[in-house]
């Protein structure tokens, strides 16, 4: 009953994430503390009647594989962070901690029932939703360039990327779990996502829509191939294709596609793309030089400033004082070091591995696609230190996690 407890808290969580942040977090940290309760219960058993027996179960499972990953997190950005001045050392250190400390203690106690199963299936569409629509009315009733929108989440590139990863665990779901009215789930789902691509292409973010749609693609492909075979798949695909060329030239985002490709041509170094290109040049070269220490959390730019003292065209302007360095793994490697940067970023890798595992058990597909969003926008940005992204994130992956695991071993006992 406790574990529910906890997934129902989730699912109330991401239902209303889009609506407001501010009302998903404190319904996370009441989860976390119920958690750390069933925690302080479960270890004073064991103690008491000298078994750990159930602590090992609870930690043996891909869900404690994962808390356990965001533990060695925290504990890295803790290390990285203490005592250090730097604006984003602070900043970095008050967005990660909370989160993982939540769901590292949330994760392992996960239980998901048939009936939950088809509640998380409905609940996806409806987050969607939730985010998408405040969005696209930003954009319509304020009269917008197109360029830029938040929603009801501060920076448009998190809001596209939030948005993408709930896209992609609906279209995994609706695609693959068996529940009860599932052809209306499915056009409930499809209209959701129909409305979350509108709502992400609307705030110009390029790496989200180009990410939902080579996830969306890969889906439907993988699906059809195994499903419907390969003609029906290839036009299916085919119609798809067609409507992305069709629509895409038409919508707002359209030109900073169109513009990205140019500046890349031109080798524009001041551009979006150029920019990022020249601090991942300096990134290589702080890499270089200290490759166990890195720079110091948030402290790239006091290395790239005594560069430019000897070269002021070292940087652009526009790549000087940045407070991150547009790469998730650059990011991490970069501001602690490769040993610590990589430790750091293991609980972003294990959904996707665990995922593709299980891709052909209920739930793996949606788990892959989610967690492949999530480290595609990662190439060009750095949502592991946001806590918006970050926890939106973990809410989704945690519960496809337990998902996809109690279907693997329901299926196993059977």
């Amino acid at each position: 009953m406790a574990g529910q407890l906890l997934t129902v808290l989730l699912l109330i969580a991401l239902a209303v994430f889009g609506l407001n942040y501010h009302i998903a977090k404190p319904l996370v940290h009441l989860t976390g503390i119920i958690a750390l309760m069933l925690w302080t219960k479960l270890i004073w058993d064991a103690i008491k009647e000298q078994s750990f027996g159930m602590i090992k179960n609870h930690l043996i499972t891909p869900q404690g594989h994962m808390g356990m990953l965001l533990t060695i997190a925290m504990v890295v950005v803790i290390v990285t962070t203490t005592g250090s001045e730097a604006v984003m050392a602070k900043r970095f250190s008050h967005d990660f901690i909370v989160p993982a400390l939540c769901f590292a203690l949330i994760t392992p106690f996960i239980v998901i029932s048939e009936h939950l199963k088809s509640i998380l299936a409905w609940t996806m569409p409806i987050a969607i939703l939730t985010m998408a629509i405040p969005g696209i009315d930003e954009y319509y009733t304020r009269n917008q360039n197109g360029l830029r929108i938040s929603g009801m989440i501060n920076l448009p590139i998190i809001y596209g990327m939030n948005l993408a990863i709930i896209c992609a665990a609906s279209i995994g779901l609706a695609m693959t779990v068996k529940i009860k009215y599932r052809p209306i789930l499915i056009v409930f789902s499809l209209t959701a996502v129909a409305c979350g691509l509108w709502a992400i292409a609307l705030s110009g973010s390029r790496a989200p829509l180009l990410s939902i749609l080579l996830i969306t693609i890969f889906c439907i492909a993988y699906q059809g191939y195994r499903h419907i075979g390969k003609v029906k798949t290839f036009t299916i695909l085919l119609i798809i294709f067609a409507g992305i060329a069709f629509t895409l030239p038409k919508s707002p985002i359209y030109q900073r596609l169109t513009y990205a490709v140019k500046t890349v041509e031109e080798n524009n170094r001041s551009s979006s793309l150029g920019m990022r290109f020249e601090i991942w040049r300096g990134a290589k070269d702080i890499l270089i030089e200290r490759p166990l220490t890195g720079s110091g959390v948030g402290k790239h730019n006091e290395l790239f400033a005594k560069k430019l003292k000897d070269d002021n065209n070292y940087l652009p302007r526009a790549g000087r004082s940045f407070i991150h360095l547009h790469n998730d793994t650059i990011n991490a490697i970069t501001w602690m070091g490769i040993p610590l940067g990589l430790l750091f970023l293991l609980f972003t890798w294990q959904p996707l591995i665990y995922g593709i595992r299980q891709l052909n058990k209920p739930v793996g597909l949606a788990l892959a696609a989610a967690s492949s969003i999530y480290l595609m926008n990662g190439l060009t940005n750095t949502p592991s230190i946001r806590a918006t992204s970050l926890t939106l994130f973990l809410i989704v992956i945690s519960l496809l996690m337990a998902a996809c695991y109690q279907s693997t071993d329901k299926e196993s006992a059977n």
